[in-house]
């Protein structure tokens, strides 16, 4: 709360609180938040609760339309542990005021702590890992406890120190919690079971955290359910279960990631994808600072692929106002584009290491960073990916066009075959007379606050002509369909241009060579598609012409060709007027024994060997 006072007829535009956390890993960036007037010149504003560390804060007073004034940067310390009088923090050092025997409490600035059946202990051997004397001991007395006073602002996490007070003992204790502001018997829930089994090797030492981070609690006690039946001594003390160091800290700091809609609805290959995200406080009392979001990416060519580990790419997602921030994916061929959101934050949290040299390492509540996939706000990065959008070959602001007709069996789902031209091709047996609209779904126009949930209809109230082939500007809700009259039998294709509504209809062939199912000796209707007919000719039954040949000329390579020990590099003729080049004539080997062996020409593969007719052998 500061003081800003005009002097010399200067005008205040305002003052605003500047302040950053210097918590271990925290971004090192100034929040600038405008202060609130309390009365006259006096201003306030608080600083969130932040992570154990110093807080810098200076306040700015800008005035006169452009100058400014501050203060010099002070600090606080922000401490690694509850103060005692909050209620949430319990170390056992001052005795407990007794009430009536084993009834005691504890004052603090909340309530107080209360407990029955207990009893203060200083032996070193009663004393927990990371405790110090004196501790607090739970009798063996089934229904003794230790409560918390009452908790404002919820639970984040319980922790604790524990042990057997004496080896070869045994018992077992409930941490539980209770939403009443008078809890009775039945008010509470038990969160943890804490079991102490009889060894006799040690005490068994229990100080697993309880994490909760749960608003609602306003109550947290340590419940003996179960007595040990070993403990034979008056005072129960030896079955006793030990604690100290009771902390129970606030929520952390959280966010909630949510999808926006993304411009443009639906990307084809020649635009960049604006995707949009909205980050929110799940804790009002500790909200996060410093959100760094970042959007991960990655194409898919085929529906059915799947992103792969490592083949992601990010890119920083920037405010646009009101918790939204925005980034732009790159261009990408026809395909699906997986994506998923991830915010690192900074803001409250608290860690500890409960047992100290004990079996437990520090636990730490942070909870950044946060994730976003597959429709849900995540607290780990997620292990697999649904969240993807299409990226199509042309541009359309429509999710879907279908033809729309009557008689009903006519209706056909139109394809995207150019920026905002959609085309369909419906099958026509038997109808003389058809009447359709174009139907388009789900439209979306850039930076609008949702899809269209009703579909926009085009109609032809003025058209002139009825057989096909036809064609005109279509009308959006327009009172009358478009018709077709004709005596045919086939395919009938009409297109759209959903932007000024020109279309066409008119008789087509038509083959999906998606669905045909080729034969290997002749062409084929698609399944279930009025196909062309086509007729098969092998040419068996045709009778030949009568040509008997003359002469044929050819080449054995017998000698008197010469034998050659290495391939030509350079063409060379045979004795009958062949050319080769890269090749050889070699001998055989010999079959029998025979006197002679015959001859080969060898050709040189490697180095593309060739033989072939010329002119003087033919």
């Amino acid at each position: 709360t500061v003081d800003a006072v005009p002097s010399g007829g200067a005008s205040i535009d305002g003052v605003y609180l500047l302040f950053r956390t210097r918590a271990a890993g925290a971004q090192e960036w100034w929040i600038t938040n405008e202060m609130d007037v309390v009365s006259g010149d006096t201003y306030t504003k608080p600083i969130p609760p932040l992570a154990a560390g110093n807080v810098e804060y200076r306040v700015s007073c800008r005035f006169n339309g452009g100058e400014v004034e501050e203060t010099d940067v002070a600090y606080y310390t922000v401490g690694d542990l509850p103060t005692i009088g909050s209620g949430r923090y319990m170390p056992f050092d001052t005795d407990w005021d007794q009430l009536v025997e084993s009834n005691y409490t504890f004052s603090v600035d909340s309530g107080a702590w209360t407990g029955s059946g207990i009893i203060k202990a200083t032996q070193g051997i009663r004393i927990p890992a990371g405790g110090t004397s004196p501790v607090y001991l739970i009798r063996s007395i089934e229904g003794s406890y230790i409560q918390s006073p009452k908790l404002q602002g919820g639970v984040g996490t319980i922790y604790y120190t524990s042990q057997l007070s004496v080896k070869n003992q045994s018992g077992r204790v409930l941490i539980q919690v209770s939403t009443n502001d008078a809890p009775g018997s039945s008010d509470w829930t038990t969160v943890k079971f804490l079991v102490y089994p009889r060894v006799s090797s040690d005490n068994y030492p229990q100080a697993e955290p309880v994490l909760l981070n749960r608003a609602d609690v306003k109550f947290v006690r340590f419940y003996l359910d179960q007595a040990s039946p070993y403990d034979i001594t008056s005072l129960k003390s030896n079955g006793a279960i030990s604690f100290d160091n009771i902390v129970i800290s606030y929520p952390p700091a959280d966010v909630r990631i949510e999808d926006r809609l993304r411009n443009p609805g639906y990307p084809s290959r020649d635009q960049e994808v604006k995707l949009r995200c909205a980050v929110s406080d799940t804790n009002p009392d500790a909200p996060a600072v410093n959100h760094r979001v970042t959007v991960y990416y990655q194409w898919m060519q085929q529906a059915s692929a799947r992103p792969q580990d490592g083949a992601w790419h990010s890119t920083n997602m920037y405010p646009v106002g009101n918790g939204v921030f925005e980034g732009e994916i790159p261009r990408y061929e026809p395909g699906y584009v997986y994506y998923y959101y991830k915010c690192d934050f900074d803001g409250f949290y608290y860690s500890r290491d409960p047992d100290g040299p004990g079996v437990r390492t520090t636990f730490n509540e942070n909870l950044s960073p946060n994730y976003w996939a597959n429709g849900e706000s995540l607290a780990a990065k997620p292990t697999f990916y649904t969240t993807r959008y299409q990226v199509r070959p042309f541009r359309s602001e429509y999710a879907s066009v279908w033809v729309d007709a009557t008689p009903a069996q006519a209706t056909v789902p139109m394809e995207l075959v150019g920026d905002e031209i959609w085309q369909g091709i419906t099958l026509v047996t038997g109808i003389t007379n058809l009447n359709w609209y174009f139907k388009g779904y789900n439209r979306y126009t850039n930076d609008a606050p949702a899809y269209w949930s009703t579909p926009v209809v085009w109609g032809d109230n003025d058209q002139s002509f009825a057989n096909p082939p036809i064609g005109g500007d279509a009308e959006v809700n327009a009172t009358n369909a478009l018709v077709a009259e004709m005596e045919y039998s086939g395919f009938l294709l009409m297109r759209l241009t959903t932007t000024n509504g020109n279309y066409i209809g008119k008789r087509a062939v038509y083959q999906n060579f998606d669905e045909w199912q080729a034969s290997k000796t002749e062409f084929e209707e698609s399944l279930g598609l009025y196909a062309v007919k086509t007729y098969r000719e092998d040419f068996d039954t045709w009778p030949d012409d009568g040509y008997e040949w003359d002469e044929t000329q050819g080449e054995d390579f017998q000698p008197p060709n010469p034998l050659a020990a290495t391939y030509s590099p350079t063409v060379f003729q045979t004795l009958n007027g062949w050319l080769a080049q890269q090749a050889r004539v070699v001998a055989e080997r010999k079959i029998n024994n025979s006197a002679v062996a015959n001859q080969a020409l060898l050709l040189n593969r490697l180095a593309g060997g060739w033989v072939g007719n010329s002119g003087d052998s033919l």
